[in-house]
């Protein structure tokens, strides 16, 4: 296996814990309340939900095309 699709399941193995722990910050009592009040999380879950996708976006491009 090429070093970069090593480097993308990395990657896309971090942002599923990153994002497995921004949905339990999403599922909190307070964040549920922020979500009634305004429609919106507050600026820590979405960053982390933020980064998580981001970060999961990377490493499967790379897990596909890390070869060339």
């Amino acid at each position: 296996m090429h070093w970069k699709r090593i480097l993308g399941l990395v990657i896309l193995t971090a942002a599923a814990v990153v994002l497995y722990f921004g949905w339990g910050m999403a599922q909190t009592p307070e964040e549920q309340a922020q979500w009634e009040a305004t429609g919106n999380f507050t600026d820590q879950t979405a960053m982390v939900l933020l980064s998580g996708g981001v970060g999961a976006f990377v490493g499967l491009m790379l897990l596909i095309f890390g070869k060339r």
